[in-house]
């Protein structure tokens, strides 16, 4: 909690992500995900453009779609209208506390989560990126090549997991039921 409103830099980011052990990927069709790779995304995107990856993500995504209530927040640790509250217990004491945590600095997120949108808005993205707004059509057939895309609805779900959340009802309920 103390170290909440601390900024990051991406450097920084990427040199505590290379001190950690690397994952063992050896297994067939195992994958660990890592914020690294999206940062160091970040990082190409403003060497290429001469531009930062936000202006970048605002003028070819967030404008072109009307996806208003999407921001990049950057170092700004206050949550825009409208938004839930954030919760967290933090592995301390055992009367396991909970803790508001809503307002923070993003920039430990950078280009992997340095984003604040509401569901209407990331059902509008992924309408026009599954619709084939966003990508030449050649593109989007390669990234859906791995995922069978079937079915016409979508839902979004925030949840807090620290403990126990199974959203998995919510999708079951909503596709399977």
């Amino acid at each position: 909690m103390e170290h909440r409103y601390d900024t990051w830099t991406r450097e920084q980011l990427v040199t505590a992500a290379l001190r950690q052990t690397p994952a063992n990927n050896s297994g067939q069709g195992k994958h660990d995900y890592s914020n690294v790779n999206y940062t160091l995304a970040g990082m190409v995107i403003e060497k290429v453009t001469g531009k930062p990856w936000a202006a970048e993500i605002k003028y070819r995504i967030l404008n072109p779609l009307g996806l208003r209530s999407t921001v990049l927040p950057g170092t700004d640790p206050r949550m825009p209208a409208p938004h839930s509250r954030a919760y967290r217990k933090l592995p301390a004491p055992a009367d396991q506390e909970i803790f508001d945590v809503t307002e923070f600095n993003p920039s430990m997120f950078t280009s992997a989560g340095d984003m604040i949108s509401t569901a209407e808005d990331l059902n509008r993205f992924y309408h026009a990126l599954l619709g084939g707004r966003l990508l030449p059509q050649q593109q989007l057939k390669e990234m859906k090549t791995t995922v069978p895309a079937d079915g016409s609805r979508s839902t979004t779900v925030n949840f807090n997991s620290d403990w126990y959340s199974n959203p998995l009802r919510v999708v079951e309920a909503e596709f399977c039921g």
